[in-house]
């Protein structure tokens, strides 16, 4: 067995010096990206062999001057 992971990063605003732009989310269009990138994350790790277990976090995260969610999965395979 071993753990494998997968990993998206959705961008939600940039900032440049005291300039802060979103990124032109409204709520259904994150929910739609956010529940893209979970299925992507699934599909990747499922091609890894036979999954024993799987789980996902979330975190806010800032990336130089990118604010965004970082979705991270992972899963026990065999």
């Amino acid at each position: 067995m071993m753990i494998v992971t997968a990993q998206r990063f959705i961008p939600m605003r940039v900032n440049v010096g005291p300039v802060s732009m979103g990124a032109g989310l409204n709520l259904d269009e994150f929910l739609r990206r956010v529940n893209n990138a979970v299925a992507e994350i699934s599909r990747e790790l499922e091609s890894k062999g036979n999954v024993k277990a799987m789980g996902f976090t979330m975190v806010q995260v800032t990336v130089s001057n990118i604010d965004g969610l970082l979705i991270v999965g992972w899963a026990q395979v065999e």
